[in-house]
């Protein structure tokens, strides 16, 4: 019996001992503390990089549609230059064109710069570059090149335009 008082006594004799107050400063409650600060963080982190996903998502949404509007005037324009007979004029326009196809779509700023984030809407992005750059050629130098070449080019930037306006 004397054992039994005893250890109810060391029980007794602990210092500060504040019941539940003591328990809230206790070394356990600190970890916890952190463990769910730790946890809010992580939280508000997770719903900050959601929110951003979608804003990205959102903003270079992939499946861009023409207005119906905007789509039956590029195609009057589309069909008003492909009944020109200069091939050198043809692919100028065609260029001007596609560009404003692009601008329509809801990409911005200049077609280079345009071309350079490569849009999804282009299947050969090699190609229109390479009909770019001769539409610059055309437009800035002196060259001279055969009609056949510059028609053989104006079909092919026919049939990129007529796939991109007509299957959007």
């Amino acid at each position: 019996m004397t054992r039994l008082y005893h250890n109810f006594n060391i029980k007794s004799k602990r210092k500060n001992n504040l019941g539940w107050f003591d328990n809230i400063f206790s070394y356990n409650f600190y970890k916890l503390f952190i463990k769910l600060k730790a946890m809010y963080i992580f939280i508000w982190a997770v719903i900050l990089i959601f929110i951003i996903w979608i804003f990205f998502l959102l903003k270079y949404w992939n499946n861009k549609k023409l207005d119906k509007k905007i789509k039956k005037d590029l195609e009057k324009k589309f069909k008003k230059i492909s009944s020109w007979n200069s091939s050198k004029e043809k692919i100028i326009d065609y260029d001007k064109l596609y560009h404003k196809i692009l601008l329509a779509l809801g990409y911005k700023w200049t077609f280079w710069n345009i071309l350079k984030k490569k849009p999804s809407q282009i299947k050969d992005l090699n190609k229109i570059w390479e009909l770019h750059k001769l539409r610059n050629k055309l437009v800035h130098d002196f060259d001279s090149y055969s009609e056949t070449t510059l028609n053989k080019k104006a079909i092919q930037y026919n049939n990129i335009i007529f796939e991109l306006l007509f299957h959007i």
